[in-house]
């Protein structure tokens, strides 16, 4: 009994905030193949009734070519969480080709030999010297010879 007060009731506010889900997203690192190659992901976490996350995440572009490139990500949290973004890294690094020197043989005429050619390979994707773009330079004692003998010649691309 409270005989020397008047009670009022004053009403309490209550906010419930958004959580964060937990976002984890990976990069790709690896060689030209010809393939995209992008990001993937997960959000875990559970609203406050416990059931299961039901929000999504978007992942951005993927990349074939290098260098490759930033791929950004956003996870739209709904009603229960924040949403959230960030960007990771997609490294694609070249690939290696091997350039070797065609073997040429001619019968002595007094002018230098010419031409020289290179076979390029260690392509992948079915790809072939069509992507490649410049020509070969050579150097040794073959470039300019024009009298007999075994001559060594090296190819520079």
């Amino acid at each position: 009994m409270l005989n020397n007060y008047n009670i009022t009731n004053a009403g309490a506010e209550f906010t419930i905030k958004k959580a964060d889900a937990i976002v984890t997203v990976n990069g790709s690192t690896g060689f030209y193949d010809g393939s995209a190659h992008g990001a993937s992901g997960t959000v875990t976490g559970v609203d406050a009734g416990g059931a299961a996350l039901g929000s999504t995440l978007n992942l951005g572009a993927a990349f074939t070519n290098y260098p490759g490139g930033t791929a950004f990500w956003t996870f739209t949290g709904g009603t229960n969480y924040n949403d959230q973004n960030g960007s990771v890294s997609i490294v694609i690094n070249k690939v290696h080709l091997t350039e070797t020197a065609d073997n040429k043989s001619k019968t002595y005429n007094g002018s230098p030999f010419s031409p020289f050619t290179v076979t390029l390979s260690g392509f992948v994707n079915a790809e072939t010297s069509s992507v490649v773009t410049g020509t070969p330079g050579f150097t040794g004692s073959a470039v300019g010879a024009f009298g007999p003998g075994c001559r060594r010649r090296a190819a520079t691309w």
